[in-house]
């Protein structure tokens, strides 16, 4: 999907590019629009990517250096749609949002990631 730029307040855009990072941040700003929530979702699965790297990283020792590069590419997404949410874009990297609201309705974590501030 294309970026799409609006208006959006700057505590909306820092809350999305702190979301970015670390999903839950908007959480604790008590922080839930639909601009935040697209970024929220995207985090989410970026993160919990890189903590399965994390996991799998720690066991098998002889790959190291391929899940040192997957979490790099992680960070490097993440960072990327942080820059995206600072500068007021509504991006979705669809593979990654698509995905993220699978594993979001498996794991029933639907009413974490609703509109509402």
């Amino acid at each position: 999907m294309t970026p799409t730029t609006s208006n959006v307040p700057s505590q909306e855009r820092v809350a999305a590019a702190l979301a970015s990072i670390v999903f839950f941040i908007p959480l604790l700003m008590n922080l839930k629009t639909p601009f935040v929530i697209k970024y929220m979702k995207q985090g989410f699965l970026i993160n919990v990517i890189e903590v399965a790297i994390a996991i799998v990283g720690s066991f098998l020792w002889l790959f190291y250096g391929i899940f040192g590069l997957l979490n790099l590419v992680c960070m490097i997404t993440s960072f990327f749609l942080a820059y995206q949410a600072y500068l007021g874009k509504e991006h979705v990297i669809n593979v990654i949002y698509d995905n993220s609201e699978k594993l979001i309705q498996t794991l029933g974590l639907s009413n974490l990631f609703t509109s509402g501030k």
